[in-house]
């Protein structure tokens, strides 16, 4: 759904390799960034949804799991996440 389905045929029929520049134009990837500062930049992400609220991190958590439930016609498991009080 992201790339749309010619795009993702091609994906799949032909098996190539994509560089991270286009994969990241196509909208596969959120960021490029080069390989010496890929764990900077992921313990900076890391850090900064360390600052966001714990509450509201676990419910998007679990409105991303019912979402997903729903679209493959399934029933949610919501228990895999902890009922806090």
């Amino acid at each position: 759904r992201v790339i749309g389905q010619k795009r993702a045929r091609e994906i799949w029929f032909l098996c190539r390799f994509y560089d991270s520049q286009k994969a990241y134009n196509w909208g596969l990837i959120n960021e490029v960034v080069p390989y010496e500062k890929l764990e900077e930049t992921t313990v900076s992400w890391c850090n900064e949804i360390l600052e966001k609220s714990p509450l509201a991190l676990r419910m998007l958590k679990g409105a991303l799991e019912g979402r997903d439930a729903f679209k493959e016609k399934r029933k949610p498991k919501f228990n895999k996440f902890k009922r806090l009080p």
